[in-house]
């Protein structure tokens, strides 16, 4: 009679243990993004394991140092190792395309985070998971004509890695928005590669390069990090940023949230990385149990600066 007890207890355990939980273990995800060593990419990733696993989910994380090549045969391993769905932050939206399309060919389906392809591609992936990425160039762009208030100003541009959709999407719809503005000049763009360090030294070079012409007055750093790097940079070149210099971010990290709080940076953007990972794993679980999903499920966004910091503080923190 125990036996049958506990038999009957485990046949009970495996009912309640949901339909939908039950349809979706065992399967496997295979997850393509930039180096995990990338603090953003790395609480992303993580994230985005942390809702998929306790469902039965196996993630397999194959990371690229923003090399194209490399992540067009990852999808290819994934396809020939038969993965049930390919979820992928794209290095290079026009380079990948030949392997997404194999995909498709395979009916493996691929969502993608953080950015979509170009306008065309649409039939390649199920859905698009993330923030408006030109909406954050807008807001970038939005402070940093706030943060001036109408005075005449030279400002530059330091990109992530450039062949990146993201780059491209955000410093398109930045530009835009500060063409409207009669008082600024962009006069700089330039790439970091999402590196601290890059940053620091082409902010370094930018001040040398503008110093005869009055200097800068604005730069707008991709993420917080290269934005921490920008204000090192002009500290070292005796500039006050807060002061005499707006810098301002379209990321969300711990260095943005101190220098923000210091009055350093004006502003970033809550783009937060476990927001990010949380929300693709949702839309990538969502596809795995069949049922629908939008074309672009995009997440909200909006300025994080001394009004609002503290709120932001903790999931920035990372």
């Amino acid at each position: 009679m125990r036996v049958f007890s506990i038999l009957a207890v485990f046949a009970t355990a495996l009912a309640v243990a949901s339909p939908t939980q039950a349809q979706v273990q065992g399967k496997r995800v295979a997850l393509l993004t930039s180096p995990i060593q990338n603090p953003y990419v790395g609480a992303m990733n993580a994230a985005f394991i942390k809702v998929l696993e306790p469902q039965g989910i196996k993630v397999t994380n194959l990371t690229t140092p923003y090399d194209a090549a490399i992540q067009s045969q990852q999808v290819d391993d994934a396809i020939g190792q038969k993965f049930d769905i390919i979820s992928i932050q794209v290095t290079n939206h026009i380079a990948i395309i030949p392997a997404l399309e194999r995909a498709a060919k395979a009916k493996v389906p691929v969502v993608l985070m953080i950015a979509p392809l170009a306008p065309g591609n649409e039939r390649l992936y199920v859905s698009v998971a993330g923030n408006d990425q030109s909406e954050l160039g807008r807001i970038a762009a939005s402070q940093i004509i706030k943060a001036l208030g109408g005075k005449p100003a030279k400002v530059a541009l330091i990109e992530g890695t450039t062949t990146q959709n993201i780059v491209q999407l955000r410093t398109a719809a930045f530009k835009q928005a500060v063409a409207k503005v009669p008082t600024i000049q962009l006069v700089a763009v330039e790439a970091a590669n999402w590196r601290t360090d890059l940053s620091e030294n082409v902010a370094r070079q930018l001040f040398v390069r503008f110093a005869p012409q009055g200097g800068l007055q604005g730069i707008y750093a991709m993420a917080d990090n290269m934005a921490f790097g920008v204000i090192q940079a002009a500290e070292a070149a005796g500039l006050a940023p807060g002061k005499n210099l707006v810098v301002v971010s379209s990321t969300c990290q711990k260095e943005g949230i101190q220098n923000i709080r210091s009055g350093k940076q004006f502003s970033a953007v809550d783009q937060v990385p476990t927001r990010e990972g949380e929300h693709a794993a949702r839309v990538v679980l969502k596809v795995l149990k069949g049922e629908p999903v939008k074309k672009a499920e995009i997440l909200p966004a909006r300025a994080v600066d001394k009004s609002n910091v503290e709120q932001y503080a903790q999931a920035c923190s990372f």
